[in-house]
C-alpha cells in the first residue's frame, strides 16, 4: 500500500537523523553522559501543519526506541505501530496538538 510505502519513508528517515543527532543519556551510576546530543533536527512544512506533526512523530517514535533499547526496556530501537507505547505517543501528540490549537 502507499501509506505503507510512506511510513517506512518516514521511519527510515526518522532513523537516520535520530542515528545522526544522537540523543542524551546517562545513568544514575555514571558520572559523566554516556550518550550526548550532538543536534537537533527541525521539521518544517509550508502548506499543512499535520505533515509537519506527522515527520515530529516519526522523528519522536524513533528516538524514544533508541531511549527504551538504551534502557534496557526493549531489545532493539524499534517499537511496533500497533503496540501500547507507540499507542500512547500517540494520545500524546494528539493532545499537544489540540492545545498548541487552542
Amino acid at each position: 500500500k502507499q501509506q505503507d510505502a510512506v511510513y517506512g519513508e518516514l521511519t527510515s528517515l526518522a532513523d537516520k537523523i535520530v542515528s545522526q543527532v544522537s540523543y542524551f543519556y546517562t545513568t544514575s551510576a555514571s558520572h559523566r553522559p554516556l550518550r550526548v546530543q550532538s543536534g537537533v533536527a527541525r521539521t518544517n512544512c509550508v502548506d499543512c501543519l499535520d505533515r509537519t506533526n506527522v515527520m515530529q512523530f516519526f522523528l519522536g517514535r524513533a528516538a524514544l526506541a533508541h531511549h527504551l533499547a538504551a534502557l534496557a526496556f526493549v531489545p532493539t530501537a524499534r517499537l511496533d505501530f500497533d503496540g501500547h507505547v507507540v499507542s500512547i505517543l500517540s494520545e500524546m501528540f494528539d493532545e499537544m496538538g489540540d492545545q498548541i490549537a487552542l
